[in-house]
């Protein structure tokens, strides 16, 4: 008898204090098109730093971005079924939004 490890509700918490994290860290160039998307209804799925470089935030949406690409965003497809289909990349930041 004793305490489950990890209760699937704190696991849902831990989750949902990483994403707020990771979207606090994220560039203002991104989070300008973040904070839009999140108005409009989108979620995140996922997020994580140190991919691609060291230094970068990755945020995955539930929903393709419908926001205008920013100037100095890139927006490029990736088409990969078994990750995800387009993304904003910052250079300068190496941060990423994606869906």
């Amino acid at each position: 008898m004793g305490l489950t490890p990890n209760p699937p509700h704190c696991d849902h918490v831990a989750r949902s204090l990483a994403n707020a994290y990771h979207a606090y860290l994220l560039c203002p160039e991104l989070k300008v098109v973040l904070s839009a998307e999140i108005e409009n209804g989108n979620v995140i799925a996922e997020s994580s730093v140190g991919w691609p470089r060291e230094s970068s935030v990755f945020i995955r949406l539930q929903r393709p971005v419908t926001t205008d690409t920013p100037a100095g965003i890139d927006r490029r497809d990736i088409g990969d079924p078994h990750y995800w289909d387009a993304e904003l990349y910052h250079h300068r930041s190496g941060h990423v939004l994606a869906w």
